[in-house]
Order: structure tokens, then sequence, then C-alpha cells
């Protein structure tokens, strides 16, 4: 038996570093993003109106009464965060759990955004643009293909829209 045999590649294929997406793919997790938007910011408006507010605000003096647009944007936001990884897992597209978790980092308080001056209808609306957008974000950045880089690129990228946010 000849132990020294040699492998010798013939095709060597480059990996490249980033997993291509195409325009079709960004454009449905866009579309997805605008229904995990509209989700969102329909059921944290009903939440609010004909959940927490009943039952939270029995007076108008109520402490607790402060916090029913928090626990509104809590459960809407797991409400939609779960349908979307579905619909993500569904359209096959490229690591879906990082980028609703991202996505949910990022958008995490969304009811500070939203503007009591304009129409609820506007408001669902760009809320819904928004969700698209961030979305679309974190599809696009989690295509590294080094997972734990992908994970920290896109963990800094939802505290740096948290931060713009706020400000």
């Amino acid at each position: 038996m000849n132990n020294d045999t040699t492998l010798v590649a013939t095709n060597a294929e480059r990996i490249e570093p980033i997993v291509p997406m195409s325009r079709a793919e960004l454009m449905r997790v866009f579309v997805i993003g605008l229904a995990a938007g509209l989700v969102a910011l329909g059921a944290y408006m009903l939440l609010k109106q004909y959940v927490f507010d009943r039952a939270m605000c029995t007076t108008d003096a109520s402490a607790t009464c402060a916090q029913s647009p928090t626990y509104s944007m809590i459960v809407s936001m797991v409400l939609s965060a779960l349908a979307t990884l579905v619909a993500l897992v569904q359209s096959r597209t490229f690591r879906p759990l990082l980028v609703v978790i991202a996505a949910s980092i990022a958008l995490w308080g969304f009811e500070r955004l939203l503007v009591s001056a304009l129409p609820w209808y506007l408001e669902l609306v760009l809320g819904a643009v928004l969700f698209g957008l961030v979305y679309v974000l974190f599809a696009w950045v989690v295509r590294i293909r080094s997972f734990i880089v992908a994970a920290i690129v896109a963990l800094v990228l939802a505290i740096a829209v948290q931060l713009v946010a706020i400000s």
C-alpha cells in the first residue's frame, strides 16, 4: 500500500464571502416587512385602544395607564415577529431568525416614532414602510457567509438604528 497519494483539486471554486441575493428576493422581503408592519401597527392600535387602555386605565390618574402603550407594543411586536419568521422561512430567506431578531431589536419601541398629529391610516402606512425597509436592511446585512460576523454586524446595526430612533 502506498500512502503517498496526493489529492489535487481540479476545479477549485472560490467561495464568495457574501451570499448572493436577487432583487426579487429583496422585494419579497420588503413585502413581508410591509405586512409585518401592518400587523404590528394594527395590532398595537387595536390592543392599546380596546384591551390595555380599558383594562389599565380605570381612572384618569392611574399610574398603570401610562404603561398601556408599552404593553401593547410588546404584544404586537411578538405577534408580528412570529408571523414574519414563518413568512421568511416559507420564502426561503437566508438566516430568517437572525433577520427577525435584528429587526425586532431595531424596531423595539416603535410606538415612540408614531406621531399623534398624523391620521391613524398615515401612521399605519409610514410605519409599514419603515418595517419593510428595516427588514430589507437586515436581510441584506446577514448575507455575510460567516455567521458570527453577520450576527455582530446585525447587532451593531440594530443598536445604531435604535440610537438614531431615540434621538
